[in-house]
């Protein structure tokens, strides 16, 4: 893969990164928790786009971003009109819009208010035109068809499709729709699928990609040897021959087959192919893509409606076939469109020839489809509601043709390539078949489908898609609709029919050169034949028509099932042992050999008869190369041919005919009197089912637009759903706040109904679990506060916080706090009300406490282990304050008590030796090493003579311990030296 799709790179415009692949999910009903499942399981670094595309009703807000976001880490948002696609970054369609995509570029419209929506059929389409093999479809759980049409378009245009597995879906419908048609790649359940794309979307393959310069006839050497050895793989293993096929567009489907297995190169991949013999039966597939769809390019129908077709049926006798041939068929879209539109110009003509359609292709199991007649509900919007009402049944979300249409195609298997064409046509079809093709193939099959055309009939091609060398032949009727009608009689029939069965294909592909006009030897030709030769068919040694002389539309017949061109199945079956009794004679008889006159049922005279004639043809050498059936008895006699062996049948053999024949009359004759009992039922029949289908048609189309209704409503509930999840978990969060907070707390609507309590609030209130829904009006409470219901109605309407303090009869003194909070919309008045109430009875008794403390004459203070001041007295503070040392912040609540002790450097020894006595003996205490410590020592002041007792008690459980200081100077200074001595120091570092 070339680097440029490979690589991401960085835009000239901004920041955002190209992805290297665009995945897109489509989903409808329950396609929620397949979306959370897929995106749980995938990387955030893949480097490709990721794009969810669902059902949604334009009614209401999607909350897909939020509930999608928990489950990847890639960022999640709604698509924005101008948006571009980038790398790991998840975009949801928004709701009641259609999203558009050119290239990498978003855009937006309204969506449509009336009609069938399929948002993701459409987008696939959309996608697969710029992305083509870097695109990956997935289709998850979802009712109706939505996404079947788009994956065969992703899957045609080299993209890979992925499905969710029916069984594991919530709803099956769309996955098996998509699986229905045969191109799905992988199915997987939800969570693998995340696997999948991880482990698929950054692998890189060598192989020149369609457009690349090495993407022609001008292959490397290398790739086409590597292709023709793919090819003959293929052939050996299936009888399909690849050569006839652009190498381009087997690359392309190469490619898809490397994607889905991980093989990283073309010669591995050959490799792999000769080592798995299914795997060419797996390539044959990926081949044969059915790309086509009911009414394919509008513009050229309208031309076949209006000009080609009431042409074609105003000149034809109604009593003779209308012959119409539908070449590579696929799934039967084609066919049925051509038949629908024949029905359409018979009606307006009021003219109604007999119509016999051939359709036909290569892959039995794309005519098993066709011939079935059963499509999903999305062709809605290809046929038009008008048609499917006429022309189909609906039954179990899937359309079916009518009988009467499904009668007139016969669907049959038929290579173009091989097999001989069919004869004497009127409309000939080949749509978007050739553009597959090398040039020499095309020509090929051109030259076939023109030979199967009859004087003045109608070839219709593709619109991508030319002549090229039979231009000639066939003149244009609308060359912008690929119309052409015939100028020129077929080529011979050795042109045709030499080679066929000639393998490998490209051998026998050789350059056709035109034929030469013919001038006017060629209709005189057909003149004389018609007028002077006797009617007659070639035959070829296996009883193949290979050509059919003059007018024998009475006798050849085309039978219902697989066509053949074996004269004994296209002879009236009173004719078949005649001929076949002719063949077998003419071998060993030396000249003619001529029927008996036989008369069939179809002669209105009854002495009319019918002689048949086996001439041999001799070729080169003596040696015959065909028989030459004349059905004209008297025309052998007259040119005189002999010897002729006239076969006889014997009187037994006679007798016997005849009884069998008065037997077949009288079974005729009760059968037509059968059969016209059977119409008489079959007319009241048909009138009562009208009359059903009518009905049925009315409720199906309600029961269309209910289900349209009900996916988007399943979405949007799932949404709501996952939302409910979220607020289930904040209930439980919200729930367990209020348990821990341990307070009695009341919740209430605007109608003072019990929303939520907490188990404490028992203490004020007689409440109860099953008292929830009620009004707390008809509860008693304990409170001393008559307007306390009153309070809760007005700072609901107030929407300010009320706070005060009440008193309860029995339990104590409470601060209630009632807060107002916001209604469900977010907006308007306030519509509920929390009630809290704080026990302050445990808040005064430690008031009390420290005012008993604050009283007792003596400087407390509380130490943790580490010696951190935790609590202090009102003495403590006010002796800092009044020795006049130190600030009251050095000795309070955070101070180390080990830094007030601290002296600094040169402090007198009487003072300083103390000092570190308390310091060993706190230490001890708080490292419980002494059970307590109790000192004393002297703290003068200026003015006075002070001596303080020290006492450290450790506190039991918390490790710290509790410093007590009295003073004790009373009881030492009547002990105190004489006056005479020496003033001890005065006490000039921190209090103690």
């Amino acid at each position: 893969m070339p680097e440029a799709h490979l690589a991401t790179d960085t835009r000239d415009a901004g920041s955002v990164t190209r992805p290297c692949k665009l995945v897109v999910l489509g989903a409808s009903a329950g396609g929620l928790d397949a979306l959370c499942r897929v995106f749980e399981r995938l990387p955030q670094d893949t480097g490709a786009a990721f794009l969810v595309v669902q059902h949604l009703s334009p009614d209401h807000k999607t909350l897909m971003d939020t509930l999608l976001s928990r489950h990847t880490a890639m960022p999640v948002r709604l698509i924005q009109h101008g948006d571009t696609l980038a790398a790991n970054t998840v975009l949801l369609n928004p709701p009641g819009k259609t999203v558009h995509l050119d290239g990498d570029k978003l855009t937006l419209s309204p969506k449509a208010e009336s009609g069938l929506s399929l948002p993701i059929d459409d987008f696939f389409h959309a996608a697969s035109i710029h992305w083509t093999d870097r695109l990956v479809a997935v289709v998850l759980s979802g009712t109706g068809s939505d996404g079947s049409r788009g994956v065969v378009r992703v899957s045609a245009s080299g993209g890979t499709v992925l499905a969710q597995r029916p069984d594991t879906a919530a709803f099956d419908g769309m996955p098996r729709s998509a699986i229905a048609t045969g191109v799905v790649d992988c199915i997987l359940d939800a969570n693998d699928i995340g696997t999948w794309l991880g482990e698929h979307l950054p692998l890189q393959l060598d192989v020149p990609e369609h457009g690349d310069e090495a993407a022609d006839l001008s292959l490397a050497e290398t790739v086409v040897q590597t292709l023709s050895h793919i090819a003959g793989a293929v052939r050996q293993g299936t009888a399909m021959d690849l050569d006839a096929y652009k190498p381009d567009m087997l690359l392309r489907r190469i490619r898809r087959r490397m994607q889905l297995l991980s093989i990283d190169s073309l010669a591995a991949y050959a490799q792999h192919l000769e080592n798995a013999p299914e795997e060419a039966r797996a390539l044959r597939k990926e081949v044969l893509i059915p790309v086509t769809r009911f009414f394919r390019d509008t513009e050229v129908f309208a031309q076949l409606r209006n000009q080609v077709l009431p042409e074609l049926i105003l000149n034809h006798p109604v009593d003779q076939p209308l012959r119409v041939w539908v070449t590579a068929c696929a799934t039967g879209e084609e066919a049925y469109s051509v038949a629908m539109t024949i029905v359409e110009v018979c009606e307006s003509l009021r003219r109604w020839p007999q119509i016999k359609l051939y359709a036909t292709d290569v892959e039995q199991r794309f005519l098993d489809i066709a011939s079935a007649g059963t499509y999903p509900e999305s062709i809605v919007t290809e046929v038009g509601a008008e048609r499917v009402e006429r022309h189909f049944t609906h039954r179990d979300g899937r359309y079916t043709v009518r009988p009467e249409l499904r009668a007139m195609i016969v669907f049959a298997q038929h290579n173009l390539l091989s097999d001989p064409p069919f004869t004497r046509m009127h409309l000939v079809s080949c749509r978007n078949m050739l553009i597959y093709l090398k040039p020499t193939t095309q020509e090929l099959v051109l030259r076939r489908l023109h030979y199967a055309l009859l004087p003045e009939g109608v070839l219709l091609l593709g619109r991508s898609e030319s002549l090229g060398g039979l231009e000639p032949l066939l003149r244009a009727v609308d060359g912008r609709a690929r119309i052409y009608r015939m100028a020129q009689s077929g080529t011979g029939v050795a042109e045709v029919t030499t080679g066929m069965h000639t393998s490998p294909l490209s051998a026998r592909l050789r350059p056709v050169q035109p034929v030469p006009p013919m001038g006017s030897l060629h209709p005189a030709m057909q003149v004389l034949t018609r007028h002077f030769a006797p009617p007659a068919v070639l035959l070829d040694e296996r009883r193949q028509v290979l050509h059919v002389f003059g007018d024998l539309d009475g006798l050849l017949q085309v039978r219902a099932g697989h066509p053949s061109l074996d004269i004994l199945d296209l002879l009236p079956v009173e004719l078949t042992p005649i001929v076949s009794d002719l063949l077998q004679h003419l071998p060993a008889a030396s000249g003619a050999v001529r029927s008996p006159p036989v008369r069939l049922s179809t002669d209105s005279s009854e002495d009319a008869s019918t002689i048949i004639t086996a001439l041999p043809v001799p070729g080169a050498g003596g040696v015959n190369t065909g028989t030459l059936l004349v059905f004209d008895g008297n025309a052998v006699e007259r040119l005189g041919i002999e010897p002729v062996t006239v076969l006889t049948l014997k009187d037994t053999d006679q007798q016997i005919l005849q009884g069998l024949q008065h037997e077949l009359d009288i079974t005729r004759e009760a059968l037509q009197a059968t059969i016209e009992e059977l119409e008489t039922s079959n007319e009241e029949l048909q009138a009562t089912n009208e009359e059903l289908m009518a009905s049925n048609e009315e409720l199906q189309s309600t029961n269309e637009e209910l289900q349209s209704v009900n996916e988007e409503l399943y979405t949007v509930n799932a949404e709501y759903q996952g939302k409910a999840e979220m607020l289930a978990d904040l209930n439980v969060d919200l729930e367990g706040i209020t348990q821990a907070t341990g307070l009695p707390s009341l919740f209430v609507d605007e109608q003072l109904r019990v929303i939520r309590m907490t188990p404490e609030l028992g203490r004020i209130f007689n409440l109860r679990n099953t008292d929830v829904g009620r009004p707390i009006t008809d509860f008693s409470h304990r409170l001393v506060c008559t307007d306390f219901f009153d309070a809760l109605v007005k700072a609901m309407h107030s929407g300010e916080v009320h706070e005060r303090e009440v008193r309860s009869i029995d339990a104590g003194d409470f601060l209630m706090r009632l807060v107002p909070y916001g209604n469900q919309r977010g907006q308007g008045p306030r519509s509920r009300v929390v009630a809290t109430f704080i026990d302050l009875s445990e808040v005064r008794n430690v008031t009390r406490l420290q005012s008993v403390i604050d009283a007792v004459p003596a400087n407390l203070a509380l130490l943790d282990r580490a010696g951190t001041i935790t609590w202090v007295n009102q003495r403590w503070l006010d002796f800092a304050c009044g020795n006049g040392v130190v600030k009251p912040e050095q000795v309070g609540v955070g101070c180390n008590y080990f830094d007030v002790l601290k002296l600094p450097r040169g402090s007198p020894a009487e003072v300083a030796t103390p000092m570190r006595e308390i310091s060993q003996g706190l230490r001890a205490v708080l490292e419980q090493e002494s059970p307590q410590f109790f000192t004393q020592y002297p703290c003068h002041a200026p003015h006075e003579r002070r001596w303080f007792a020290m006492h450290v008690t450790p506190l039991p459980g918390s490790g710290g311990a509790l410093v007590s200081h009295y003073n004790v100077t009373r009881w030492v200074a009547p002990q105190e030296e004489p006056t005479d001595a020496p003033e001890p120091p005065t006490r000039d570092g921190p209090h103690l």
